[in-house]
């Protein structure tokens, strides 16, 4: 190649400072292809074919990154930004300090969101999942307010019944005053979920009254129990020998008579209740009946008092989703 004047004689490989602590050199090792930058005695940036590196240590400080190919973006570490999005490609996003509590999309058309490193909440196609374990808290005077059609809120299940296909008569001098006895009329139902209720309703006809011995009127109670769900009414013992408990402590009716000595009486009666069902195994309810004040005092459940036919009184269970 020809020059004007005298030809160079050596390459320049090399260019530093005054202390030889910051430099720029092309050529560290034979034919290397790297340019190295040292800045105060320490290598932190190099650069080769395409590429521009920061060492450990070092930072690129800037104030706009921009695309230089319209279409591709701009990818950092895997993170692709483009425009004004960003594609995480399925990473987490992490949230917190210590890394538990994130957002990702690692699933196709899937959100997750893990709070505390459990997955809490799911967004699906039109849908919000609220995961086991999870709770939706609607704070006081907060409102849900519903444009659309809500559904497993209190949604029928099923509905089993029975009728009772005799009377039944419990007297009190057999087991004193609240002496809870069976009248036999059960129904059993078997929950889809331990969180279900189940709504059990009695219907029928009771009565009351005392023989020739007996002093005064007679007040009956009705009861719906579980005889699965404990023992006691949390009164007297009951004639049966059955362990069973009220569905609620109150779920059960008075019906008072101030006739005479003798007298009997009878009525139609209805009491419901509702529980927590507790199980996915099969309870059975039953109906009880107690008679209250005067010796001899008796109580029937029965188309008329100390009947013997077919009593009318029959009990629903339905179960309700939570």
């Amino acid at each position: 190649m020809p020059y004007i004047g005298r030809a160079p004689t050596a390459s320049i490989t090399k260019l530093e400072d005054a202390d030889q602590d910051t430099k720029i050199q092309v050529e560290e090792s034979s034919d290397e292809d790297i340019i190295r930058f040292d800045i105060a005695g320490a290598e932190d940036f190099t650069m080769t074919a395409n590429t521009l590196t920061a060492l450990s240590g070092s930072t690129i400080a800037t104030n706009t990154i921009s695309e230089t190919t319209g279409a591709s973006g701009v990818t950092i570490d895997g993170l692709l930004i483009k425009d004004s999005g960003i594609d995480l490609n399925g990473v987490e996003l992490i949230l917190d300090a210590d890394g538990d509590t994130t957002i990702a999309a690692d699933s196709d058309d899937q959100i997750d969101i893990k709070i505390a490193g459990a997955d809490d909440f799911q967004f699906t196609a039109n849908t919000f999942n609220i995961l086991s374990g999870s709770t939706l808290d609607v704070n006081s005077g907060a409102t849900i307010a519903n444009s659309g059609t809500a559904t497993g809120f209190g949604k029928l299940l099923q509905v089993q019944a029975a009728q009772s296909t005799s009377s039944a008569t419990i007297v009190q001098d057999a087991g004193g005053q609240y002496a809870w006895g069976t009248t036999s009329l059960t129904c059993a139902i078997t929950p889809a979920a331990t969180t279900n209720k189940i709504h059990a309703i009695f219907s029928g006809v009771i009565g009351g009254g005392t023989d020739a011995n007996g002093t005064g009127g007679t007040t009956v109670a009705i009861g719906l129990a579980g005889l699965d769900s404990g023992s006691g009414f949390g009164y007297t013992t009951a004639v049966s020998t059955a362990a069973f408990t009220l569905i609620h402590p109150h779920t059960f009716l008075y019906f008072y008579d101030f006739g005479d000595a003798t007298g009997a009486w009878r009525t139609g009666a209805t009491t419901h209740g509702l529980t927590v069902a507790g199980t996915v195994s099969e309870i059975t309810y039953e109906v009880y009946i107690a008679p209250i004040y005067g010796s001899q005092a008796t109580a029937y459940m029965g188309n008329a008092a100390g009947s013997t036919s077919n009593g009318p009184g029959k009990l629903i269970l339905m179960e309700y989703a939570a």
